[in-house]
């Protein structure tokens, strides 16, 4: 097996330590030498073990104390559980989402939480002529979008300390909370009413409804997050919105309690 070489969007050390493990897969319990490994990738030992060396202080790869033969480590166990989990949430959460987005018409978005970062694991587009951008799912936003604020809300209070003692609060319209105490103060309303709102808070002209969603251990792992114009809004159609994402986050968190769903 020989590892392809360089390009514009190849990183010859990245391909080489997956190579070793696609190597380690093909093997049992007793593993692989080094030079066994060295031979396979027609690489130089030495450059072998330095690979070796960064992917066993990251536990993907462990090294037998008496053999020196190198295997698979535990947490590929972990990142494997955690795909696991991605995936079973997908199949789990698609008919809620479909639901919100056949009551709203509006673009909908599962998202997973993990630290400060969302993944999005499912989205649907929306069906209305006028529709909105979703904003970027970088750290720089979470102040101001409503999935971002959901998260913040649900930190850990020590890291939400750390969040902002940290962050940079760059406004981007003239609806954008900036002060850390404001923002303090609106996290705890999104707590005590379940759901976050970005009121055209990174986009004018666009808001979104975010709604959090527990695990079984009542943790929040992501949110519903449903994103759409002002124009023509209504308040009574606001309430609807509001209504609909916050009771199908609720749905999904109790069929994930129910089946005793927990994210790694």
């Amino acid at each position: 097996m020989n590892p392809k070489g360089p390009s514009s969007n190849h990183i010859q050390s990245v391909d080489r330590a997956l190579a070793i493990l696609d190597v380690l897969a093909k093997r049992d319990a007793t593993g692989f030498s080094l030079s066994e490994i060295a031979s396979r990738l027609s690489i130089n030992p030495s450059t072998a073990r330095h690979l070796l060396a960064t992917l066993m202080a990251r536990q993907v790869v462990e090294q037998d104390p008496i053999s020196k033969r190198y295997r698979l480590g535990i947490h590929l166990i972990e990142l494997g559980n955690s795909a696991l989990s991605s995936t079973s949430l997908v199949r789990m959460a698609q008919p809620y989402v479909e639901r919100l987005w056949e009551t709203t018409g509006e673009a909908v978005s599962l998202l997973a939480f993990h630290g400060l970062l969302r993944t999005p694991l499912l989205q649907m587009q929306s069906r209305q002529l006028l529709h909105a951008q979703r904003a970027p799912l970088e750290i720089h936003t979470l102040h101001a979008t409503g999935s971002g604020k959901a998260l913040l809300a649900y930190l850990p209070e020590e890291e939400l300390q750390e969040y902002l003692s940290h962050a940079r609060l760059e406004r981007f319209t003239n609806a954008t909370i900036t002060d850390p105490n404001a923002l303090r103060e609106e996290l705890a309303r999104i707590r005590a009413a379940g759901v976050a709102e970005d009121r055209e808070e990174h986009g004018v002209g666009v808001r979104c409804i975010a709604a959090p969603i527990q695990d079984a251990r009542l943790r929040v792992i992501g949110c519903l997050d449903l994103i759409f114009p002002t124009f023509g809004l209504t308040e009574e159609r606001r309430q609807q919105m509001l209504a609909a994402t916050r009771q199908n986050a609720l749905d999904l968190s109790a069929q994930l309690r129910d089946i005793g769903f927990v994210v790694s």
